[in-house]
């Protein structure tokens, strides 16, 4: 609300630059860094589960290859089922 007696008259609020200082410098920077690493986890959990629904095998595919075990190679299981069964018992 505008009064008209004060209208062009030059006042300034008392205390208005430790606020000003106080918001710019402390409270600003710390709440967008919250809110970046909120953000930052929520982009680390759902862009992979996107990914799983979009294209499982792929990421399937992936995260074999990324722990070294081969795709669609199984020759690493070629003796491990070597043993003898006796079927007379």
């Amino acid at each position: 609300m505008m009064v008209p007696e004060l209208d062009g008259i030059n006042c300034e609020v008392p205390g208005m630059t430790v606020i000003i200082a106080y918001s710019s410098l402390g409270v600003l920077p710390t709440g967008t860094f919250c809110i970046m690493v909120y953000l930052l986890a929520l982009l680390y959990k759902i862009v992979p589960l996107v990914a799983s629904l979009i294209c499982p095998i792929a990421v399937s595919n992936l995260n074999r290859s990324w722990k070294g075990i081969p795709n669609r190679d199984y020759s690493h299981y070629e003796k491990e089922f070597d043993f003898e069964a006796n079927l007379d018992e």
